[in-house]
């Protein structure tokens, strides 16, 4: 990939630091992502004694890690 220097460009939509809409509309962009790895059921199986669940995606915060598991079943 070829790296270079491109003009400056506006932004002419978003939110300011500190909106009140902020978390709001982070919750509906995270909510979409989330409903869509559940229906594409990828992720990693974790077991246990007590039986077995499935993680696809790990949130803490404005921090979302998404997880696929690349092994066949």
């Amino acid at each position: 990939m070829k790296r270079e220097l491109l003009d400056w460009f506006s932004i002419g939509v978003g939110l300011r630091q500190g909106c009140v809409m902020s978390p709001w509309l982070f919750n509906l962009l995270m909510d979409g992502v989330v409903r869509e790895m559940e229906r594409e059921e990828k992720g990693i199986r974790f077991r246990n004694m007590k039986g077995k669940w499935d993680v696809n995606v790990l949130l803490f915060a404005d921090v979302a890690v998404l997880v696929q598991n690349l092994e066949k079943s």
